[in-house]
């Protein structure tokens, strides 16, 4: 049960960069590793680790920026370890490339058994594919038979997130920079 903070009082201590530490804070979409493209100024699970204590933060939920945009597999393992090394503090979403739609079951099971990873992310960005391609079907019928969350650097249309909510009930959707649909 949380404890109901006055929205004045949670206000002024973000703007005193004080930790929240009157509400339970989980980041549910952080990346960690570089990307030329983008300035991170602390990449590491460790860096991370540290600024999330000092603003509060419970949990992070990460996807590894190599896995986007170079190698899935070795990011997905990065965030595999950062797991194990952080119980508890970090949790991961194994990143599914449709560019190898042959390699995505494969990729999900292998995951799953190596770490306690909390769903799947879909980058239609970064991989230059649209989120509702077939490619992604493999993997919203395994979020939906297993209940996991899938979030999406974006998901285009809210008809389109509709559509796909509703034909896979027991999957769980984030939607993340919800300004930013996709335009492929």
């Amino acid at each position: 049960m949380s404890i109901p903070v006055h929205p004045d009082r949670f206000a002024r201590s973000v703007l005193r960069g004080l930790p929240l530490s009157e509400v339970r804070v989980v980041d549910c979409h952080a990346h960690v590793g570089h990307n030329a493209s983008l300035h991170i100024p602390e990449t590491g699970v460790a860096e991370m680790i540290a600024a999330a204590d000092r603003l509060g933060i419970e949990m992070l939920c990460l996807s590894a920026l190599e896995a986007i945009f170079a190698d899935y597999r070795t990011g997905n393992e990065r965030i595999a370890r950062a797991m194990l090394e952080y119980p508890g503090r970090v949790r991961g979403y194994v990143v599914v490339n449709p560019h190898y739609p042959e390699d995505i079951l494969p990729e999900i099971e292998r995951c799953f058994a190596a770490a306690p990873f909390i769903g799947l992310k879909f980058h239609p960005a970064g991989h230059e594919y649209p989120p509702d391609g077939p490619a992604y079907e493999a993997a919203l019928g395994y979020a939906h038979e297993h209940g996991l969350v899938v979030l999406s650097h974006n998901w285009g249309s809210a008809d389109y997130l509709d559509r796909v909510s509703q034909r896979y009930p027991r999957a769980h959707f984030i939607q993340a920079h919800s300004a930013a649909a996709w335009r492929g």
